[in-house]
């Protein structure tokens, strides 16, 4: 069974958004409901908060310097895919680009980043059209995010790993 693709100018067909902030990466915390308080979510308070503004603020900048009405053009009635990169700071040269095992938990960052994505304009519309979300966390020489946004199509590895300059696609993706 084929779909049809509307076709898209080649310049939309290949938009890429990526955003890219220093610092160490904080999750947004899962909604936990208190007792006595009527089942109200506890909201995001302290550094989770001010992180989180900071990353729409970048995004929403990354938006605006790419041009809002042509990533509204390119991502329109489309499937979106986001790459995450988080790196986590440490001295430990014989660790760097090894895997952050730690807190905090990959599906807690990867809600941030939707969340921040999303109300900066960034995702072409709701997050729910985000068909695939890969997030990956590294030790590093410095703490920062990277995030890449594009047409969820046959050849996203490739147009994530070329902005990320991470590698070939890893064996488990190959089917």
């Amino acid at each position: 069974m084929t779909t049809h693709r509307p076709s898209r100018p080649s310049t939309l067909e290949n938009f890429v958004l990526v955003v890219t902030m220093k610092g160490r990466p904080l999750a947004l915390p899962r909604a936990r409901f208190v007792p006595g308080r009527g089942g109200v979510p506890v909201s995001v308070t302290g550094a989770a908060k001010h992180y989180a503004e900071a990353l729409q603020a970048r995004a929403r900048a990354a938006v605006l310097n790419a041009g809002e009405r042509r990533l509204q053009q390119a991502f329109a009635g489309q499937a979106v895919a986001v790459a995450a990169l988080w790196q986590f700071q440490t001295d430990l040269q014989d660790t760097w680009g090894k895997p952050h095992m730690g807190k905090p938990d990959t599906d807690n960052l990867g809600k941030l980043v939707l969340d921040c994505l999303q109300k900066a304009g960034a995702l072409g519309g709701d997050d729910c059209r985000v068909a695939h979300f890969v997030g990956q966390k590294l030790w590093s020489n410095h703490s920062a995010v990277t995030l890449t946004v594009a047409l969820f199509n046959e050849d996203w590895w490739g147009v994530f790993m070329k902005e990320a300059k991470q590698g070939p696609k890893p064996e488990w993706l190959t089917p």
